[in-house]
Protein backbone atom coordinates (compact mmCIF):
# COMPACT_ATOMS: atom_id res chain seq x y z
CA UNK A 1 0.00 0.00 0.00
CA UNK A 2 1.43 3.33 -1.01
CA UNK A 3 0.23 6.87 -0.76
CA UNK A 4 1.04 10.36 -1.92
CA UNK A 5 1.91 12.23 1.27
CA UNK A 6 1.17 15.93 1.04
CA UNK A 7 1.46 17.05 4.64
CA UNK A 8 0.11 20.49 5.41
CA UNK A 9 2.44 21.08 8.33
CA UNK A 10 5.57 20.42 6.27
CA UNK A 11 5.00 23.40 3.99
CA UNK A 12 3.47 25.98 6.31
CA UNK A 13 4.97 28.10 9.10
CA UNK A 14 4.20 27.37 12.72
CA UNK A 15 3.24 30.74 14.15
CA UNK A 16 2.81 29.85 17.79
CA UNK A 17 2.17 32.91 19.94
CA UNK A 18 5.26 32.44 22.06
CA UNK A 19 8.55 34.29 22.35
CA UNK A 20 10.26 32.71 19.38
CA UNK A 21 12.16 34.05 16.38
CA UNK A 22 11.29 32.81 12.87
CA UNK A 23 14.87 32.91 11.62
CA UNK A 24 17.35 31.58 14.12
CA UNK A 25 19.45 32.52 17.11
CA UNK A 26 20.90 36.00 16.91
CA UNK A 27 24.40 36.24 18.25
CA UNK A 28 25.32 38.57 21.08
CA UNK A 29 28.86 38.48 22.31
CA UNK A 30 27.93 39.92 25.71
CA UNK A 31 24.55 38.36 26.56
CA UNK A 32 22.66 35.09 26.17
CA UNK A 33 21.04 34.50 22.80
CA UNK A 34 17.25 34.75 22.55
CA UNK A 35 15.09 31.74 21.88
CA UNK A 36 14.09 30.89 18.36
CA UNK A 37 11.36 29.01 16.68
CA UNK A 38 11.52 26.37 14.02
CA UNK A 39 8.89 25.48 12.03
CA UNK A 40 8.23 22.60 10.41
CA UNK A 41 9.21 23.62 6.86
CA UNK A 42 8.59 27.28 7.44
CA UNK A 43 7.69 29.85 4.74
CA UNK A 44 10.43 32.06 3.53
CA UNK A 45 10.57 35.43 5.21
CA UNK A 46 8.04 37.71 3.60
CA UNK A 47 10.48 40.55 3.15
CA UNK A 48 11.60 41.10 -0.46
CA UNK A 49 15.20 40.83 -1.49
CA UNK A 50 16.96 44.12 -0.83
CA UNK A 51 20.26 45.23 -2.27
CA UNK A 52 22.40 46.55 0.57
CA UNK A 53 25.71 48.30 0.03
CA UNK A 54 28.89 46.61 1.16
CA UNK A 55 27.59 43.03 0.99
CA UNK A 56 31.22 42.04 1.16
CA UNK A 57 32.77 43.31 4.36
CA UNK A 58 35.58 44.95 2.39
CA UNK A 59 33.51 46.40 -0.46
CA UNK A 60 34.04 50.00 0.65
CA UNK A 61 37.83 49.52 0.89
CA UNK A 62 38.02 47.95 -2.58
CA UNK A 63 35.78 50.59 -4.10
CA UNK A 64 37.85 53.36 -2.59
CA UNK A 65 41.10 51.83 -3.84
CA UNK A 66 39.65 51.34 -7.31
CA UNK A 67 38.35 54.91 -7.42
CA UNK A 68 41.65 56.38 -6.27
CA UNK A 69 43.54 54.41 -8.88
CA UNK A 70 41.24 55.53 -11.66
CA UNK A 71 41.65 59.20 -10.81
CA UNK A 72 45.42 58.91 -10.41
CA UNK A 73 45.72 57.40 -13.86
CA UNK A 74 43.23 59.77 -15.43
CA UNK A 75 41.04 56.88 -16.57
CA UNK A 76 37.60 57.59 -17.93
CA UNK A 77 34.70 56.63 -15.76
CA UNK A 78 30.94 56.38 -16.18
CA UNK A 79 29.34 59.60 -14.96
CA UNK A 80 26.00 57.79 -14.70
CA UNK A 81 27.18 55.40 -11.99
CA UNK A 82 27.16 56.59 -8.41
CA UNK A 83 29.40 55.01 -5.78
CA UNK A 84 27.66 52.72 -3.31
CA UNK A 85 26.61 54.33 -0.05
CA UNK A 86 28.26 52.70 2.93
CA UNK A 87 25.62 51.84 5.50
CA UNK A 88 26.78 52.23 9.08
CA UNK A 89 25.38 50.51 12.13
CA UNK A 90 24.61 53.85 13.81
CA UNK A 91 23.13 56.37 11.38
CA UNK A 92 24.75 59.29 13.19
CA UNK A 93 28.28 57.91 12.65
CA UNK A 94 30.55 59.19 9.89
CA UNK A 95 33.98 58.25 8.57
CA UNK A 96 35.48 60.54 11.23
CA UNK A 97 33.61 58.96 14.14
CA UNK A 98 35.54 56.75 16.58
CA UNK A 99 35.20 53.03 15.94
CA UNK A 100 32.40 51.34 17.84
CA UNK A 101 33.37 48.30 19.89
CA UNK A 102 32.75 44.85 18.43
CA UNK A 103 30.49 44.01 21.36
CA UNK A 104 28.35 47.09 20.72
CA UNK A 105 27.99 46.31 17.02
CA UNK A 106 27.18 42.63 17.59
CA UNK A 107 24.64 43.50 20.29
CA UNK A 108 22.88 45.97 18.01
CA UNK A 109 22.77 43.49 15.11
CA UNK A 110 21.31 40.81 17.37
CA UNK A 111 18.75 43.22 18.82
CA UNK A 112 17.62 44.32 15.35
CA UNK A 113 17.21 40.69 14.25
CA UNK A 114 15.20 39.92 17.35
CA UNK A 115 12.98 42.99 16.83
CA UNK A 116 12.43 42.02 13.19
CA UNK A 117 11.31 38.57 14.27
CA UNK A 118 8.88 40.08 16.74
CA UNK A 119 7.50 42.41 14.06
CA UNK A 120 6.97 39.47 11.71
CA UNK A 121 5.12 37.53 14.40
CA UNK A 122 2.70 40.31 15.31
CA UNK A 123 2.45 41.72 11.76
CA UNK A 124 2.90 45.34 12.83
CA UNK A 125 3.65 47.24 9.66
CA UNK A 126 2.22 50.62 10.62
CA UNK A 127 5.55 52.15 11.61
CA UNK A 128 7.72 52.09 8.49
CA UNK A 129 10.77 52.93 10.62
CA UNK A 130 10.55 49.55 12.34
CA UNK A 131 9.35 47.18 9.61
CA UNK A 132 11.14 43.80 9.46
CA UNK A 133 12.85 44.76 6.20
CA UNK A 134 14.35 47.94 7.64
CA UNK A 135 15.39 46.16 10.83
CA UNK A 136 17.12 43.41 8.89
CA UNK A 137 18.92 46.05 6.80
CA UNK A 138 20.14 47.70 9.99
CA UNK A 139 21.25 44.33 11.38
CA UNK A 140 23.16 43.65 8.16
CA UNK A 141 24.89 47.03 8.36
CA UNK A 142 25.94 46.30 11.96
CA UNK A 143 27.20 42.82 11.11
CA UNK A 144 29.24 44.08 8.19
CA UNK A 145 30.69 46.95 10.21
CA UNK A 146 31.74 44.35 12.77
CA UNK A 147 33.46 42.35 10.03
CA UNK A 148 35.33 45.40 8.77
CA UNK A 149 36.91 45.56 12.22
CA UNK A 150 37.26 41.84 12.93
CA UNK A 151 36.83 39.67 9.86
CA UNK A 152 37.00 36.37 11.79
CA UNK A 153 34.18 37.14 14.21
CA UNK A 154 31.92 34.07 14.24
CA UNK A 155 29.13 36.09 15.87
CA UNK A 156 29.27 38.74 13.14
CA UNK A 157 29.17 36.19 10.30
CA UNK A 158 26.30 34.43 12.06
CA UNK A 159 24.29 37.64 12.48
CA UNK A 160 25.05 38.60 8.88
CA UNK A 161 23.62 35.25 7.75
CA UNK A 162 20.43 35.80 9.75
CA UNK A 163 19.99 39.34 8.41
CA UNK A 164 20.48 38.17 4.82
CA UNK A 165 18.01 35.36 5.37
CA UNK A 166 15.48 37.83 6.72
CA UNK A 167 15.94 39.86 3.52
CA UNK A 168 15.31 36.78 1.39
CA UNK A 169 18.92 36.46 0.19
CA UNK A 170 19.23 32.75 0.88
CA UNK A 171 22.36 31.98 -1.14
CA UNK A 172 24.27 34.80 0.53
CA UNK A 173 22.94 33.68 3.92
CA UNK A 174 24.18 30.16 3.28
CA UNK A 175 27.61 31.49 2.31
CA UNK A 176 27.80 33.63 5.46
CA UNK A 177 26.83 30.68 7.65
CA UNK A 178 29.42 28.50 5.88
CA UNK A 179 32.04 31.19 6.55
CA UNK A 180 31.18 31.19 10.24
CA UNK A 181 31.50 27.40 10.41
CA UNK A 182 34.80 27.52 8.53
CA UNK A 183 36.16 29.72 11.32
CA UNK A 184 34.72 27.59 14.13
CA UNK A 185 33.17 24.28 13.00
CA UNK A 186 32.30 23.35 16.59
CA UNK A 187 30.34 26.45 17.56
CA UNK A 188 26.94 25.17 18.80
CA UNK A 189 24.98 28.33 17.98
CA UNK A 190 26.31 28.49 14.43
CA UNK A 191 25.60 24.79 13.95
CA UNK A 192 22.08 25.47 15.19
CA UNK A 193 21.68 28.34 12.72
CA UNK A 194 22.98 26.19 9.86
CA UNK A 195 20.57 23.39 10.78
CA UNK A 196 17.67 25.86 10.84
CA UNK A 197 18.73 27.20 7.43
CA UNK A 198 18.86 23.79 5.76
CA UNK A 199 15.79 22.28 7.41
CA UNK A 200 13.40 25.23 7.12
CA UNK A 201 14.60 27.92 4.73
CA UNK A 202 16.36 26.39 1.74
CA UNK A 203 14.40 24.56 -0.96
CA UNK A 204 12.74 21.61 0.81
CA UNK A 205 14.54 18.47 -0.32
CA UNK A 206 15.57 15.29 1.45
CA UNK A 207 19.23 16.22 0.95
CA UNK A 208 18.80 19.60 2.63
CA UNK A 209 16.92 18.01 5.51
CA UNK A 210 19.64 15.39 5.97
CA UNK A 211 22.35 18.08 5.94
CA UNK A 212 20.43 20.02 8.58
CA UNK A 213 20.03 16.86 10.65
CA UNK A 214 23.77 16.24 10.45
CA UNK A 215 24.42 19.76 11.78
CA UNK A 216 21.98 19.11 14.63
CA UNK A 217 23.70 15.90 15.66
CA UNK A 218 27.14 17.44 15.44
CA UNK A 219 26.03 20.32 17.67
CA UNK A 220 24.57 17.87 20.19
CA UNK A 221 27.88 15.98 20.25
CA UNK A 222 29.75 19.25 20.85
CA UNK A 223 27.48 20.08 23.78
CA UNK A 224 27.94 16.59 25.22
CA UNK A 225 31.72 16.95 25.02
CA UNK A 226 31.46 20.37 26.65
CA UNK A 227 29.43 18.96 29.54
CA UNK A 228 31.87 16.07 29.93
CA UNK A 229 34.79 18.52 30.03
CA UNK A 230 33.04 20.59 32.69
CA UNK A 231 32.49 17.46 34.76
CA UNK A 232 36.08 16.30 34.61
CA UNK A 233 37.32 19.76 35.57
CA UNK A 234 34.99 19.66 38.59
CA UNK A 235 33.66 23.14 38.00
CA UNK A 236 31.35 24.45 40.73
CA UNK A 237 27.60 24.14 40.08
CA UNK A 238 25.97 27.26 41.55
CA UNK A 239 22.24 27.90 41.60
CA UNK A 240 21.00 29.67 38.47
CA UNK A 241 20.53 33.44 38.70
CA UNK A 242 17.01 34.75 38.19
CA UNK A 243 18.11 37.19 35.50
CA UNK A 244 21.36 36.18 33.75
CA UNK A 245 22.42 39.30 31.87
CA UNK A 246 25.97 40.11 32.80
CA UNK A 247 28.00 38.12 30.32
CA UNK A 248 28.24 35.04 28.14
CA UNK A 249 30.96 32.49 27.45
CA UNK A 250 31.77 34.42 24.28
CA UNK A 251 32.26 37.79 25.99
CA UNK A 252 35.53 39.39 25.01
CA UNK A 253 35.99 40.93 28.43
CA UNK A 254 37.70 38.91 31.14
CA UNK A 255 35.92 37.94 34.33
CA UNK A 256 37.49 37.90 37.76
CA UNK A 257 37.36 34.84 39.99
CA UNK A 258 34.34 36.10 41.89
CA UNK A 259 32.30 36.25 38.67
CA UNK A 260 32.97 32.69 37.52
CA UNK A 261 29.93 31.04 39.13
CA UNK A 262 27.57 33.47 37.42
CA UNK A 263 29.32 33.01 34.11
CA UNK A 264 29.03 29.24 34.41
CA UNK A 265 25.36 29.54 35.32
CA UNK A 266 24.72 31.66 32.23
CA UNK A 267 26.50 29.09 30.08
CA UNK A 268 24.31 26.37 31.55
CA UNK A 269 21.18 28.37 30.69
CA UNK A 270 22.44 29.03 27.15
CA UNK A 271 23.42 25.40 26.57
CA UNK A 272 20.03 24.24 27.83
CA UNK A 273 18.25 26.61 25.43
CA UNK A 274 20.46 25.58 22.50
CA UNK A 275 19.96 21.89 23.24
CA UNK A 276 16.19 22.32 23.41
CA UNK A 277 16.15 24.03 20.00
CA UNK A 278 18.42 21.34 18.54
CA UNK A 279 16.07 18.64 19.80
CA UNK A 280 13.13 20.50 18.27
CA UNK A 281 14.91 20.69 14.90
CA UNK A 282 15.86 17.02 15.13
CA UNK A 283 12.24 16.06 15.65
CA UNK A 284 11.09 18.27 12.78
CA UNK A 285 13.73 16.87 10.42
CA UNK A 286 12.91 13.25 11.28
CA UNK A 287 9.21 13.96 10.79
CA UNK A 288 9.87 15.59 7.40
CA UNK A 289 11.90 12.52 6.40
CA UNK A 290 8.93 10.28 7.19
CA UNK A 291 10.43 8.91 10.41
CA UNK A 292 7.62 9.96 12.71
CA UNK A 293 8.20 7.25 15.30
CA UNK A 294 11.83 8.37 15.72
CA UNK A 295 10.80 12.01 15.98
CA UNK A 296 8.85 11.57 19.22
CA UNK A 297 11.89 11.08 21.48
CA UNK A 298 13.76 14.34 20.72
CA UNK A 299 10.52 16.34 20.83
CA UNK A 300 9.61 14.97 24.24
CA UNK A 301 13.14 15.72 25.46
CA UNK A 302 12.76 19.31 24.21
CA UNK A 303 9.49 19.68 26.12
CA UNK A 304 11.10 18.31 29.28
CA UNK A 305 14.01 20.78 28.96
CA UNK A 306 12.17 24.05 28.35
CA UNK A 307 8.42 23.35 28.32
CA UNK A 308 8.39 24.51 24.70
CA UNK A 309 4.99 25.13 23.12
CA UNK A 310 6.60 24.78 19.70
CA UNK A 311 7.84 21.30 20.63
CA UNK A 312 4.36 20.46 21.93
CA UNK A 313 2.90 21.46 18.59
CA UNK A 314 5.42 19.36 16.69
CA UNK A 315 4.74 16.40 18.99
CA UNK A 316 1.04 16.75 18.20
CA UNK A 317 1.82 16.65 14.46
CA UNK A 318 3.87 13.49 14.91
CA UNK A 319 1.14 11.81 16.97
CA UNK A 320 -1.34 12.72 14.22
CA UNK A 321 0.96 11.23 11.57
CA UNK A 322 1.24 8.06 13.66
CA UNK A 323 -2.59 7.92 13.80
CA UNK A 324 -2.54 8.17 17.59
CA UNK A 325 -5.57 10.38 17.29
CA UNK A 326 -6.68 10.52 20.92
CA UNK A 327 -3.14 11.46 22.03
CA UNK A 328 -2.99 14.11 19.29
CA UNK A 329 -6.38 15.46 20.38
CA UNK A 330 -5.21 15.87 23.98
CA UNK A 331 -1.99 17.55 22.83
CA UNK A 332 -3.67 20.15 20.60
CA UNK A 333 -6.53 20.75 23.04
CA UNK A 334 -3.99 21.55 25.76
CA UNK A 335 -2.08 23.80 23.35
CA UNK A 336 -5.21 25.79 22.48
CA UNK A 337 -5.67 26.39 26.22
CA UNK A 338 -2.03 27.44 26.65
CA UNK A 339 -1.97 29.61 23.51
CA UNK A 340 -5.62 30.47 22.72
CA UNK A 341 -4.83 32.75 19.76
CA UNK A 342 -2.68 30.26 17.87
CA UNK A 343 -4.45 29.48 14.60
CA UNK A 344 -2.27 26.46 13.80
CA UNK A 345 -3.15 24.65 17.02
CA UNK A 346 -6.87 25.20 16.35
CA UNK A 347 -6.46 24.04 12.75
CA UNK A 348 -4.68 20.84 13.73
CA UNK A 349 -7.19 20.14 16.49
CA UNK A 350 -9.92 20.48 13.85
CA UNK A 351 -8.19 17.95 11.59
CA UNK A 352 -7.85 15.47 14.46
CA UNK A 353 -11.51 15.85 15.47
CA UNK A 354 -12.55 15.40 11.84
CA UNK A 355 -10.69 12.08 11.68
CA UNK A 356 -12.35 11.06 14.97
CA UNK A 357 -15.76 11.67 13.41
CA UNK A 358 -16.72 14.78 15.41
CA UNK A 359 -17.63 16.92 12.43
CA UNK A 360 -19.39 19.85 14.13
CA UNK A 361 -16.65 20.44 16.72
CA UNK A 362 -14.00 20.00 14.03
CA UNK A 363 -15.63 22.67 11.88
CA UNK A 364 -15.73 25.09 14.83
CA UNK A 365 -11.98 24.66 15.37
CA UNK A 366 -11.23 25.02 11.64
CA UNK A 367 -13.42 28.15 11.52
CA UNK A 368 -11.51 29.58 14.50
CA UNK A 369 -8.25 29.03 12.63
CA UNK A 370 -9.63 30.79 9.55
CA UNK A 371 -10.74 33.73 11.69
CA UNK A 372 -7.40 34.04 13.48
CA UNK A 373 -5.25 33.67 10.32
CA UNK A 374 -7.37 34.17 7.19
CA UNK A 375 -4.35 34.42 4.89
CA UNK A 376 -2.99 31.09 6.11
CA UNK A 377 -6.35 29.34 6.22
CA UNK A 378 -8.60 30.67 3.46
CA UNK A 379 -12.06 29.28 2.92
CA UNK A 380 -11.77 25.96 1.06
CA UNK A 381 -12.88 25.84 -2.55
CA UNK A 382 -16.61 25.08 -2.79
CA UNK A 383 -16.27 21.83 -4.73
CA UNK A 384 -18.94 19.24 -4.01
CA UNK A 385 -18.32 15.52 -4.42
CA UNK A 386 -20.30 15.58 -7.70
CA UNK A 387 -18.16 18.44 -9.04
CA UNK A 388 -15.03 16.70 -7.81
CA UNK A 389 -16.00 13.49 -9.60
CA UNK A 390 -16.58 15.37 -12.86
CA UNK A 391 -13.23 17.14 -12.55
CA UNK A 392 -11.43 13.82 -11.94
CA UNK A 393 -13.10 12.33 -15.04
CA UNK A 394 -11.86 15.26 -17.12
CA UNK A 395 -8.30 14.80 -15.85
CA UNK A 396 -8.43 11.08 -16.60
CA UNK A 397 -9.38 11.82 -20.19
CA UNK A 398 -6.39 14.20 -20.42
CA UNK A 399 -3.91 11.49 -19.35
CA UNK A 400 -1.67 9.84 -21.95
CA UNK A 401 -3.19 6.71 -23.48
CA UNK A 402 -0.87 4.25 -21.65
CA UNK A 403 -1.86 5.72 -18.27
CA UNK A 404 -5.56 5.58 -19.16
CA UNK A 405 -5.09 1.91 -20.00
CA UNK A 406 -3.36 1.31 -16.66
CA UNK A 407 -6.21 3.02 -14.83
CA UNK A 408 -8.68 0.51 -16.30
CA UNK A 409 -6.84 -2.21 -14.36
CA UNK A 410 -7.77 -0.77 -10.96
CA UNK A 411 -10.88 0.41 -9.18
CA UNK A 412 -10.95 4.20 -8.70
CA UNK A 413 -12.55 5.47 -5.48
CA UNK A 414 -13.34 9.04 -4.46
CA UNK A 415 -13.95 9.87 -0.80
CA UNK A 416 -13.53 12.76 1.61
CA UNK A 417 -10.93 11.42 4.06
CA UNK A 418 -8.74 8.34 4.54
CA UNK A 419 -10.04 5.39 6.51
CA UNK A 420 -8.03 4.63 9.63
CA UNK A 421 -7.75 0.96 8.65
CA UNK A 422 -6.00 1.94 5.40
CA UNK A 423 -3.59 4.26 7.23
CA UNK A 424 -2.56 1.61 9.75
CA UNK A 425 -2.57 -1.43 7.45
CA UNK A 426 1.21 -1.36 7.01
CA UNK A 427 4.24 0.00 8.86
CA UNK A 428 5.11 2.78 8.98
CA UNK A 429 1.61 4.19 9.28
CA UNK A 430 0.40 6.72 6.73
CA UNK A 431 -0.50 10.28 7.67
CA UNK A 432 -4.19 11.26 7.71
CA UNK A 433 -3.24 14.16 5.40
CA UNK A 434 -2.46 11.93 2.40
CA UNK A 435 -4.20 13.01 -0.80
CA UNK A 436 -4.13 9.65 -2.56
CA UNK A 437 -3.58 5.94 -1.95
CA UNK A 438 -2.80 2.81 -3.96
CA UNK A 439 -4.06 -0.44 -2.48
CA UNK A 440 -2.62 -3.76 -3.55
CA UNK A 441 0.56 -5.08 -5.14
CA UNK A 442 2.17 -3.89 -8.39
CA UNK A 443 1.31 -5.41 -11.74
CA UNK A 444 3.03 -8.72 -12.35
CA UNK A 445 2.78 -9.78 -8.71
CA UNK A 446 0.01 -12.05 -7.41
CA UNK A 447 -2.44 -10.04 -5.35
CA UNK A 448 -5.16 -11.37 -3.08
CA UNK A 449 -7.10 -8.11 -2.97
CA UNK A 450 -8.47 -6.02 -5.83
CA UNK A 451 -6.14 -3.22 -6.79
CA UNK A 452 -7.57 0.24 -6.24
CA UNK A 453 -6.63 3.92 -6.22
CA UNK A 454 -8.31 6.35 -3.83
CA UNK A 455 -8.40 10.15 -4.05
CA UNK A 456 -9.31 12.18 -0.95
CA UNK A 457 -11.40 15.25 -1.76
CA UNK A 458 -11.04 17.22 1.48
CA UNK A 459 -7.29 16.73 1.74
CA UNK A 460 -6.83 17.77 -1.88
CA UNK A 461 -8.96 20.88 -1.40
CA UNK A 462 -6.85 21.92 1.62
CA UNK A 463 -3.63 22.17 -0.39
CA UNK A 464 -4.97 24.25 -3.28
CA UNK A 465 -6.49 27.71 -3.67
CA UNK A 466 -7.83 27.61 -7.24
CA UNK A 467 -9.58 25.10 -9.49
CA UNK A 468 -6.58 25.06 -11.81
CA UNK A 469 -4.37 24.07 -8.88
CA UNK A 470 -6.89 21.38 -7.95
CA UNK A 471 -6.78 19.98 -11.49
CA UNK A 472 -3.00 19.92 -11.46
CA UNK A 473 -2.90 18.20 -8.06
CA UNK A 474 -5.47 15.59 -9.12
CA UNK A 475 -3.41 14.84 -12.23
CA UNK A 476 -0.18 14.55 -10.21
CA UNK A 477 -1.86 12.30 -7.63
CA UNK A 478 -3.27 9.99 -10.31
CA UNK A 479 0.12 9.64 -11.99
CA UNK A 480 1.80 9.08 -8.61
CA UNK A 481 -0.54 6.22 -7.69
CA UNK A 482 -0.33 4.73 -11.18
CA UNK A 483 3.45 4.76 -10.71
CA UNK A 484 2.96 2.54 -7.64
CA UNK A 485 0.80 0.26 -9.78
CA UNK A 486 3.83 -0.16 -12.06
CA UNK A 487 6.10 -0.90 -9.10
CA UNK A 488 7.79 2.48 -8.63
CA UNK A 489 8.60 3.49 -5.07
CA UNK A 490 8.32 6.97 -3.56
CA UNK A 491 11.99 7.83 -4.22
CA UNK A 492 11.64 7.00 -7.91
CA UNK A 493 8.40 8.96 -8.17
CA UNK A 494 10.01 11.91 -6.37
CA UNK A 495 12.85 11.84 -8.91
CA UNK A 496 10.21 12.12 -11.64
CA UNK A 497 8.64 15.16 -9.98
CA UNK A 498 5.57 13.24 -8.81
CA UNK A 499 5.88 13.93 -5.11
Amino acid sequence: MAALRTRLHSVLPLLLAVSLSPIGACRKSGAPSPAVSSGSASKDPASPTVSVAASDCKTDQKAAASSDGAHDKGLAHDDHKSPAVLRRCFAEDTALSPHRSIDELIHRAADRIEQAGQQQRVCQDKDRSSTPERLYQEALACAEESLRQQEESVEAHHNRALALLGLGQKDDAKQAMTHALAIDPDDPETLLGAAELYIHHLTPTSDHTLIGLAYVRHAKAVLRRSRAGDFHKKRPQPSLPSSPKASSPRSQGSLGHSERPQRQAIKAVEDRSILSRLLLLEGQALSDLGRAAQALTPLEEAIALTDSDQARYERGLVLFDLCRLKDAQRTFAELTRRVPDDAWAHHQLGLVLEMLGDGPTAERELATARKLAPSDFPEPLPVSMREFSALVDQEIQALPAPLRSDLKLVRLELTDLPDLSDLTADQPTLSPTIVGLFRGLPLGMPDSEPRSIVLYRKNLLRIVTTRDELRAQVRTTLMHELGHLRGEDDDELRARGLE
